[in-house]
């Protein structure tokens, strides 16, 4: 055996510090990346980068990247570091739009990347496709979130409304008044939604608060120590999961994904049934490659798309099989996953802008008098039913949803990657192919700058007719050609929820609601911290 010195401990000594000298290194190698650039740049620290907030738990990403945010005051953006890699977070609006619409080309995909074949889930679905495969699987999904197919799927929303009523008249014991976990309450009622509208299926969320739909969906958004740091790493150094084969998400989650969808579609086939929720039109997308009514070509939605760098126009397929017209085959994961994100964002992101709009109304009861006011006309117009069109024509109900996206966005950031060399507009700055953008929404939208007194609640600021609305009301679905598919459906569940909730009870902060309300440290999204444990009272003047 060589040795360096004529002592085993000083050669042992020896190695050790040379191996962490070159993990050092590493760790420490591009922290001058933005002084070369000459952009300025928060002081990283090793391994961490700027992330030691949320790597400790002290604080979610969210908040972290506001806080970056508003320290960065009068510039247009400013250099950050995520562990080792160089990151720009993005302030000036026009900047963002550059990043987003005009030049979107050049920020097509997002950095998020789990291991496909370890989270086949996450990474084969809409949100977290890149390249040719997301530019044709945008293109076949834009169809089947129009507002024809929204009131198809209509009538499935309304019925877990209902029963979401009488899940709290249950959970109050018959009594008048209860201290109740809301956001638990609606997130039951939101993952019947998606089962319902998703799959044709009884979720019993409402009824079994242990049912399999919710207990899997659960390890999804349940964000302990290890999976945020595991979707951190997803983010900003994916390349180690793939080294270390390390799955991000529950397996479980995937085998019953693949159990469900392929039990459901071999019953449709079997038995022709035909229910118009998601699946019948991810079905027709299988077999026919187009929704029915849409014909075998584009329709306007799918072609405007297109003209943004929407449309799968080179033949490349990242590996994917083809079909007899050339086209990237729809089926397997990529079919599966389609259905899984319907179930994952549906569920948790409605849920979670129902909690915060709960919390908001209890604390102004003005605003929930009001609301609940312009509820009861509508129903009272339609004989006590809630249509499609009465949902969407209360205009103060829309405003309140507006402003509970603004001040709570659930996707609290964008984050973007350059898919080439981009010269930053009006500069000499150019960033590398590779680069990862982030916009923090939620800074964004608390900027006093851009809407007057931001942190308070005020559902009027987008009445147009009391005075301009901002231009930005908010980006909680995101902004250009990868807005979020399914806006229309975010915007059902939620409306539904608050009117049957509103129609039948009042809600009042209790004396465990936190105020103002906490963000969870250790979640990606926007969650409130510890849940939200509000006084609900029976109304005995409901209009049915």
């Amino acid at each position: 055996m060589v040795l360096l010195t004529d002592s085993f401990l000083m050669d042992l000594s020896i190695l050790v510090v040379g191996v962490l000298g070159i993990f050092y290194w590493l760790a420490t190698k591009n922290f001058g990346h933005w002084r070369k650039k000459g952009v300025p740049y928060i002081e990283p620290k090793p391994f961490v980068g700027n992330l030691q907030d949320m790597t400790l738990g002290k604080t979610s990403m969210g908040e972290l990247l506001a806080k970056f945010y508003f320290d960065a005051v009068g510039k247009p953006y400013i250099g950050m570091f995520a562990f080792h890699r160089p990151i720009l977070l993005v302030r000036d609006a026009d900047v963002i739009k550059s990043i987003l619409v005009k030049d979107f080309n050049y920020f097509r995909d997002r950095t998020f990347s789990p291991d496909e074949k370890l989270d086949p889930m996450f990474t084969k679905n809409l949100f977290g496709l890149s390249g040719p495969r997301w530019r044709h699987i945008r293109v076949k999904l834009t169809p089947t979130f129009t507002t024809g197919k929204m009131k198809l799927m209509y009538e499935f929303v309304n019925e877990c409304g209902k029963e979401m009523v009488q899940l709290v008249n249950r959970e109050l014991g018959g009594g008048e008044s209860g201290v109740l976990e809301m956001r638990e309450i609606l997130a039951r009622y939101t993952t019947d939604t998606v089962a319902s509208v998703g799959f044709g299926i009884q979720g019993n969320a409402l009824k079994d608060p242990d049912a399999e739909f919710r207990r899997v969906l659960r390890k999804v958004v349940d964000f302990d120590f290890w999976l945020g740091l595991k979707a951190a790493v997803a983010f900003f150094a994916p390349s180690l999961l793939s080294t270390f084969r390390v799955r991000v998400w529950d397996s479980e989650i995937t085998a019953f994904t693949r159990r469900v969808v392929w039990q459901t579609v071999e019953h449709r086939e079997k038995t022709g049934l035909v229910r118009k929720d998601f699946l019948d039109l991810l079905m027709q997308i299988r077999a026919k490659g187009h929704v029915d009514g849409d014909g075998p070509h584009q329709p306007a939605a799918a072609a405007a798309a297109a003209a943004n760098g929407d449309a799968a126009a080179d033949g490349k397929t990242d590996g994917h099989a083809k079909d007899a017209d050339g086209n990237i085959e729809f089926d397997g994961d990529l079919f599966a996953a389609q259905a899984f994100v319907f179930l994952a964002a549906g569920f948790e992101t409605s849920s979670t802008t129902q909690t915060f709009a709960m919390y908001e109304l209890a604390c102004h009861p003005d605003v929930q008098t009001r609301l609940r006011r312009e509820i009861r006309d509508a129903l009272r117009a339609n004989g006590g039913q809630l249509t499609y069109d009465a949902m969407n024509n209360m205009t103060y109900l829309h405003h309140v949803v507006q402003e509970i996206l603004r001040l709570y966005p659930v996707v609290p950031f964008l984050d973007r990657v350059s898919l080439a060399d981009y010269k930053l507009p009006n500069t000499n700055i150019t960033l590398d192919k590779g680069t990862t953008v982030m916009i923090p929404i939620l800074g964004i939208q608390r900027d006093p700058a851009i809407f007057e007194d931001p942190n308070s609640f005020r559902p009027d600021r987008f009445d147009e007719s009391k005075g301009p609305v901002p231009p930005f009301p908010h980006m909680a679905f995101g902004e250009g050609p990868r807005t979020c598919i399914g806006m229309r459906m975010g915007y059902m569940q939620v409306k539904v929820g608050l009117v049957h909730f509103l129609n039948h009870y009042e809600v009042r902060p209790s004396k465990h609601t936190v105020v103002p309300a906490q963000f969870d440290p250790k979640s990606f999204l926007l969650a409130s911290n510890g849940g939200m444990r509000l006084t609900v009272t029976k109304l005995h003047d409901a209009v049915c």
